[in-house]
């Protein structure tokens, strides 16, 4: 059992949130899967009890990266397996190919 000082920080996003977001470099789309509700955001407190997204939590969220990969891979992609942008905190649901 791992007890983890995380929480769903944010889920569906409005576009002026999302343009907010795209326009500090904290997103590289415009396209969202947030916008659709399809994504959710987690975030770690650190020893302070302060959200943090800083190396101080990384750990965390590689762990988390992990075990989402692992148990639900074919069906939620983590932003943490990304090459170009590693969003760690990022999770959404895949694709659906019929």
């Amino acid at each position: 059992q791992h007890n983890l000082p995380m929480e769903v920080f944010e889920t569906k996003r409005t576009m002026t949130r999302q343009q907010r977001l795209f326009a500090n470099g904290k997103s590289k789309t415009l396209n969202s899967k947030h916008l659709v509700g399809d994504a959710i955001d987690i975030v770690v407190r650190n020893r302070q009890n302060k959200y943090s997204w800083e190396d101080d939590v990384l750990h965390y969220y590689k762990f988390l990266v992990g075990l989402v990969t692992e148990h639900m891979g074919d069906k939620v992609e983590c932003g943490g397996n990304w090459k170009e942008f590693k969003d760690y905190p990022h999770f959404q649901i895949k694709e659906i190919s019929i």
